[in-house]
């Protein structure tokens, strides 16, 4: 048997070329209640807040996606977002906590905290998207290369 695959003087000295994750963050979604009182909650943006750098929030549900769902009224729910999410951004680049973010409008609320480390924050961002709805479409996980 010539195979040293098995070897394990050989498979002692084997490489194998991976880098690990060393961006470090934590995450939030941010969740719209379709109907107030309903308790029906729609995730509508992530929050991200790296260990070093500035916090984010970004859309993670098509403008498209909400009208298809809010029908006539889709118009003012993707305005209602767009102004949150402008909102938000204020508040946090003005180094607003997470934790003590004023929504503009009834019914939005910040979920719990979640880790992550991630190559990058839009990595994060992926994971948040991966993890918090089934609306949206992530980039996370997939090769590159693939057309």
């Amino acid at each position: 048997m010539n195979d040293k695959s098995c070897d394990p003087a050989v498979a002692q000295h084997a490489t194998i070329p991976i880098q690990l994750p060393d961006f470090l963050a934590y995450w939030w979604v941010v969740g719209m209640e379709t109907l107030v009182g309903s308790g029906e909650v729609i995730n509508v943006a992530a929050i991200v807040q790296p260990a070093n750098g500035p916090s984010q929030i970004r859309q993670n549900i098509a403008p498209a996606m909400l009208i298809s769902m809010f029908g006539a009224a889709g118009k003012g729910v993707v305005s209602i977002v767009d102004e949150t999410m402008t909102d938000v951004q204020k508040q946090l680049d003005a180094g607003v906590r997470v934790e003590a973010l004023q929504m503009p409008f009834g019914g939005f609320d910040v979920g719990e905290p979640r880790e992550c480390a991630a190559h990058d924050i839009d990595e994060v961002f992926g994971i948040a998207v991966k993890l918090s709805t089934g609306f949206s479409e992530s980039k996370f996980g997939r090769n590159k290369t693939a057309t």
